[in-house]
């Protein structure tokens, strides 16, 4: 209490003889813990360590101190359990993306997110990755998806719609994420084996016209087709993405959700 004002209440003494010393402890504590959990156990174990810790802290602030504590101690516990260890954190990101390993991407991204420019070098680590395997996944199907549209096609979809899954749900649709995949799908359709086999810097464009143009015929004669819709709505997906050479791109008016595909 304010002494001169006894009506009024003040936080002088609570942060001079506890929130400051509170916050120094919490920070010695967490950096000695932090250190050792995190050369004792994986990357992945470590994270969910600290995701229940910070929990554990906010809950803390909500029922015992004043609500003014919990920004510097937040702060904190993201200095200590997550900026100090950064580099051992993202040295995982690799393996996290070339094994699946969608539940830890998606609390590492979450983790990540809370410090400034924290994932800046993972954007470029997964438009590499994601190239990579384009290029593997053409490079595995060349020689028969150079003559066969279809193939073709699935093939770049199958990369291409897995990855933007990962980038919408774990990476929650990160402007730097999708980004990242445009540019690798740019890298993987505009130069692979089918393209370097056919000598052709345009034959990823011609394959893609002659798919839309088998579908569109197979759709006139049976418009209501379900499956055939999903195939059409997939390749404008696929004809958003930057091909080279430039595509001309002109709705069709007797199918309104699709578009015809062609390269100029």
């Amino acid at each position: 209490m304010n002494k001169e004002k006894p009506k009024e209440n003040t936080l002088e003494i609570y942060r001079q003889f506890f929130e400051d010393d509170f916050i120094t402890a919490t920070e010695v504590y967490y950096t000695a813990e932090s250190t050792h959990f995190i050369a004792t156990n994986s990357v992945a174990e470590y994270m969910k360590k600290v995701e229940t810790r910070l929990d554990e802290e906010t809950r803390r602030v909500q029922q015992y101190l004043n609500p003014t504590t919990e920004t510097e101690l937040v702060q904190k516990c993201d200095r200590v359990l997550i900026e100090k260890h950064l580099d051992t954190i993202r040295s995982d990101f690799q393996n996290m993306l070339s094994n699946d390993k969608i539940e830890d991407l998606t609390r590492m991204y979450k983790l990540l997110s809370r410090i400034n420019r924290a994932l800046d070098p993972l954007k470029t680590t997964f438009e590499k990755h994601v190239s990579q395997v384009g290029k593997q996944a053409i490079q595995q199907v060349m020689k028969t998806a150079i003559k066969d549209p279809q193939q073709y096609v699935e093939t770049i979809l199958k990369v291409y719609k897995q990855y933007n899954a990962l980038v919408i749900g774990s990476f929650r649709n990160d402007p730097g994420f999708v980004a990242a995949l445009d540019k690798a799908c740019r890298s993987f359709i505009n130069e692979n084996a089918v393209c370097k086999l056919a000598k052709s810097a345009s034959k990823s464009p011609e394959l893609l016209a002659r798919f839309v143009d088998s579908l569109l015929k197979k759709s006139a004669k049976n418009p209501e087709e379900q499956e055939m819709e999903q195939l059409l709505t997939d390749v404008v997906r696929v004809s958003r993405l930057p091909f080279s050479p430039p595509f001309l791109v002109v709705p069709l008016r007797s199918f309104p959700l699709t578009l015809v595909v062609w390269s100029v």
